[in-house]
């Protein structure tokens, strides 16, 4: 005979943060959308426990550099666009991302040791070449981060770029140039960070985000997963970003 299950269903105290990238002709940008994530009130695939005001985004990754390091089926894969930073935006518009993310691979000591004005070129000619939001990310020296994403940040005023990433030896610089200039912030969090995210707020601070002395306010700010599958499996990579987000939706931590 039939049987009646009642689906257990969890009641959620929190939400999680809202943050929108890129800035349209209405907004003082140029930009041709805007992509605003978070705002979810349940886990994932739990979509009947609360809202999901917004589909998953993909960023397609570029890099002011060559990736001579890569296999040769990959760089095949993208072709001559790989050469050309501009081509290589337009291209990835072409076949469907949401955001661009340049990584200034080019300013790293190791590998070419470009300055802020190569940066600053850099940044403008990706943004005449998409309309897509925009991240940037630094070479992660700390130094060089701090040198060109200020420049960045001054190159792109009105864009509502993200800037990453925020660490604790570089935080601070980088997001007094986010607030002077309108900019978000993306910070570094390591696979320690979910535990100590959700019971002690310093440790988010330290990475930049949500510090109200030292940076934007939460809508401002997002989080970047700080761990790699390749030599953890999938539970390391999966395990602290489910645990970010139960912090945020249980409420446990006002920043995430």
């Amino acid at each position: 005979m039939p049987v009646d299950v009642a689906i257990p269903v969890e009641s959620w105290t929190g939400t999680i943060r809202e943050i929108t990238i890129g800035a349209t002709a209405e907004k003082g940008g140029t930009r041709g959308k805007t992509v605003t994530v978070g705002g979810a009130s349940a886990l994932p695939f739990l979509g009947f426990e609360g809202e999901m005001p917004h589909r998953p985004t993909v960023a397609v990754e570029i890099s002011d550099a060559r990736p001579d390091e890569w296999p040769e089926v990959l760089v095949s894969a993208w072709g001559d666009v790989v050469g050309d930073v501009g081509a290589w935006a337009a291209k990835a518009e072409e076949i469907g991302a949401d955001l661009i993310a340049l990584s200034l691979d080019s300013a790293h000591p190791e590998r070419g040791n470009a300055g802020a004005k190569q940066a600053r070129a850099t940044v403008r000619r990706v943004l005449e070449s998409t309309t897509l939001p925009l991240i940037v990310y630094g070479p992660g020296q700390a130094e060089k981060d701090n040198e060109v994403l200020v420049a960045v940040a001054e190159e792109a005023v009105g864009e509502r770029i993200a800037l990453g990433n925020c660490e604790d030896k570089n935080y601070r610089t980088i997001v007094a140039a986010a607030l002077a200039h309108g900019q978000l912030v993306v910070a570094l969090a390591h696979r320690r960070e979910p535990r100590q995210a959700a019971e002690h707020p310093h440790q988010r601070h330290a990475h930049g985000v949500g510090s109200r002395s030292h940076g934007p306010d939460h809508r401002r700010a997002g989080l970047r997963p700080g761990v790699h599958l390749f030599g953890h499996g999938a539970p390391a990579v999966g395990g602290p970003h489910r645990r970010r987000r139960a912090a945020a939706a249980l409420d446990r931590d006002g920043g995430l």
